[in-house]
């Protein structure tokens, strides 16, 4: 662990050092008789002509806030850049450290590029839908899911009875046609499937208990001057396979994700072979060593 925390420090450091350059000191190079010194670190000093076309304002107060969170934040990343050349054990090869950190940094920009040029981000629902059937067991439910039906009719409203008819007979069209009038909240899709939390969401506090919405069933309840309807259509409990639609997106993630790794190893061997076959790789005998 001790390790791992000096190993962080340490990369901790060379970002500080190599981001320093927005607030880098004028140690190396001329000072001017007119330039003014705002604060110093140590050995570290801070020009006003370092940071004066940072300065974008529109009157004399912003600038000097301005100027002021400058010096702040200049000040508190040369406390630790001093205290880094002091307390850094003297074994700490830097320039090694900051050169394999540049490299790993272009390694990886270089791959990004090569990810945003050529990588094919195009699942069709066929690719989707075998992905699910040979990986489904991946895919159990953490919690119980629901798909329902669900409506909100003020109690006086004139064929009421007759919608409710209509509603266990499951006759949509005349359904939605009478919701579309006469109610404020419905959700009649019959393939989203939704949490317990969310179907409660929806729901006064305690107007249902788990337990009614733990089976398929139709429900009519009544609460203030309301009725609500609900019809559980399908339950899939907890450490179920998740239902396709529930977790296509994170199907295609994965995907993508198989498809960039396998990309960026085509790649590289590729590159690798040519460099190979053109002889710009030289491997020499270790015979001698």
């Amino acid at each position: 662990m001790y390790l791992v925390l000096k190993q962080f420090n340490i990369l901790f450091i060379i970002i500080l050092i190599t981001g320093c350059e927005l607030f880098s000191t004028r140690n190396t190079s001329v000072v001017t008789e007119s330039d003014v010194r705002l604060a110093s670190v140590g050995n570290l000093d801070l020009y006003l002509s370092t940071i004066e076309p940072m300065i974008n304002a529109n009157n004399s107060k912003d600038s000097l806030t301005q100027l002021n969170e400058f010096i702040e934040s200049w000040l508190k990343k040369s406390v630790l850049l001093n205290e880094a050349q002091i307390k850094l054990p003297e074994d700490v090869d830097l320039e090694k450290l900051v050169k394999d950190y540049r490299s790993s940094l272009l390694v990886y920009n270089y791959r990004q590029y090569l990810v945003n040029s050529k990588l094919d981000t195009l699942v069709i629902p066929e690719q989707l839908l075998e992905y699910y059937k040979n990986h489904k067991s991946q895919y159990l439910l953490e919690d119980p899911i629901f798909r329902v039906q669900l409506a909100v009719i003020p109690d006086k409203t004139k064929g009421i009875d007759q919608f409710f008819r209509n509603w266990k007979k499951g006759n949509n069209e005349r359904i939605k046609g009478f919701l579309n009038i006469h109610s404020s909240l419905f959700l009649l899709n019959d393939s989203i499937w939704y949490s317990n939390q969310k179907l409660l969401s929806f729901l006064p506090t305690n107007l249902l208990k788990e337990i009614e919405i733990s089976k398929k069933t139709n429900i009519q309840r009544h609460h203030n001057s309301d009725e609500f309807f609900i019809k559980i259509l399908e339950v899939k409990t907890k450490n179920e396979i998740a239902p396709f639609e529930t977790v296509r997106d994170k199907i295609k993630k994965v995907i993508i994700h198989k498809r960039k790794i396998k990309l960026i190893e085509n790649i590289e061997q590729k590159l690798y072979d040519e460099y190979i076959e053109s002889k710009r790789i030289r491997v020499f005998s270790a015979e001698n060593f």
